[in-house]
């Protein structure tokens, strides 16, 4: 349904953007900025962690995770760092999914 709202959005607003800039050249360069975001978010966004743990990479995951404590300016605690990568217990992480 977030598709069908988001394309009606932007059927609704591309005649305006058109208007605004009154040539097609621009029209095009102003259109495909959205879509040259899509094609680097691989590049800037970071994997999950819970899917990096899944996929045996632990190590990765906590990095992304500490990452995440620093740029959220929280500190958890250490024994929730061991117990996430102990090797037994990832699964039970996921237990629930």
């Amino acid at each position: 349904m977030s598709i069908a709202i988001f394309f009606t959005f932007a059927a609704a607003v591309l005649p305006w953007i058109a208007w605004f800039l009154e040539d097609w050249r621009m029209f095009t360069v102003v259109t495909s900025v959205p879509l040259a975001l899509a094609v680097l978010t691989p590049w800037v966004v970071p994997e999950s962690a819970r899917w990096l743990a899944s996929q045996g990479k632990v190590d990765k995951a906590i990095e992304i995770l500490k990452k995440f404590e620093r740029i959220n300016g929280t500190k958890v605690d250490d024994k929730i760092y061991t117990q996430f990568s102990a090797p037994s217990n990832v699964p039970e992480l996921f237990s629930c999914y």
